[in-house]
């Protein structure tokens, strides 16, 4: 039988960072001197399915940011998170190709940053839910996991993976690589919080969540955990948010008590963020090259890298886009509230790690990143 394929850009949206908000509001348009128009789309050609994924039948999705340039080309695009690599490259080659009426600032075309797109890759012709034989593999492998029969279980696991997944399957299987990589205890934190995030999938708040909401709800607990353990509130605060925003969760009987049982955790994280000290965090350039943070405070520094170099520092804001190259360590930026929220994108060698700092207002020494030299594109 052919395979009829589709490609569905399921989410394009200017990305607020969790918790921003609550911080710092936006100011209200009528009292914003200059008037600003977001950028919109003119042409945005679909990806192209990749033969490896269609030949084994996989279906996923990729998270892509990027800056439009005032001429509305896309620049600066990076992969922030996919379900599976073999749809990177296919993802960025399509969105590279991108056109928009640039945003303009009084009249004038400028740069926009803060652009974060969906893009899902699904078989026309695949029913939902799990097929027959993954699910009877994948509860033999649970069951070898929850039995600690380790040596067993990761074959099954790697076959399973090799096998034809649609989103539920994936969806399962990064579920079922947590489970097996919580219980063998040797795991990095990262390795858990990247098989959690896969296995929540793309984005829940749309109802198409994969998970059952009782699984759904407890991997959110679960990764909510992992970034209050490493100190990464806003990973913390964005977990709790998809949570609360899931519709699949709100279906589970155990959500109301989940929801109760984090937000004493979360009123700290926010009277924390709202407090005098230093917010301090151990940061670790991913797969991508990347690591990206959305900003709690006005103000950051970094330092103590180790195991590579950093090389760019990208502040994009949803009104302003800084890049510096070169950025010395232990300096200390304040990002001016003119330019709305931000996020901060750090590129380096991979497996780089080094310390990210968030200050208080009113911070000595704080510099003003408009009066640096932005690297050019």
């Amino acid at each position: 039988m052919k395979t009829r394929r589709r490609h569905i850009l399921a989410l394009f949206s200017v990305l607020v960072p969790a918790g921003a908000a609550a911080q710092e509001p936006p100011r209200p348009l009528d009292q914003v001197a200059e008037t600003y128009v977001p950028a919109e789309p003119l042409q945005r050609p679909a990806p192209t399915y990749p033969g490896a994924a269609l030949a084994h039948r996989r279906e996923g999705w990729v998270r892509v940011s990027f800056v439009i340039s005032d001429e509305g080309t896309v620049i600066e695009p990076m992969i922030e998170e996919s379900s599976h690599n073999s749809f990177d490259a296919s993802s960025l080659h399509a969105v590279e190709k991108w056109r928009y009426k640039p945003a303009m600032r009084d009249g004038k075309p400028v740069e926009q940053s803060m652009v974060q797109t969906i893009i899902r890759y699904q078989l026309e012709d695949d029913a939902k839910g799990a097929g027959q034989e993954f699910a009877g593999k994948y509860r033999k492998a649970y069951g070898l996991v929850g039995a600690k029969n380790f040596a067993a279980a990761g074959p099954l696991i790697q076959e399973l993976d090799n096998g034809h997944l649609n989103s539920y399957e994936d969806a399962l299987l990064w579920w079922l690589k947590y489970v097996y990589l919580d219980a063998m205890g040797a795991a990095k934190p990262e390795e858990l919080i990247k098989a959690l995030d896969r296995a929540l999938g793309s984005s829940p708040d749309k109802d198409d969540a994969y998970l059952e909401p009782d699984v759904f709800v407890s991997a959110s607990q679960r990764l909510y955990a992992l970034h209050v353990r490493g100190g990464d509130f806003s990973g913390a605060l964005t977990a709790f948010e998809r949570l609360t925003a899931s519709k699949a969760a709100k279906r589970s009987k155990q959500y109301a008590s989940a929801v109760a049982s984090l937000e004493p955790s979360r009123r700290e994280i926010m009277n924390a963020i709202a407090g005098p000290k230093v917010l301090r965090q151990t940061a670790r350039v991913d797969e991508y090259n990347y690591w990206v943070h959305r900003m709690l405070r006005r103000s950051f520094g970094f330092g103590d890298v180790q195991g590579g170099k950093l090389e760019v520092v990208d502040v994009r804001c949803t009104r302003e886009t800084r890049r510096f190259a070169s950025l010395p360590e232990n300096v200390i930026l304040k990002i001016p509230d003119a330019w709305g929220d931000c996020s901060v994108y750090i590129k380096g060698d991979v497996g780089t790690v080094f310390a990210f700092e968030e200050y208080p207002d009113g911070h000595a020494n704080a510099v003003d990143p408009s009066n640096l030299t932005p690297a050019k594109n």
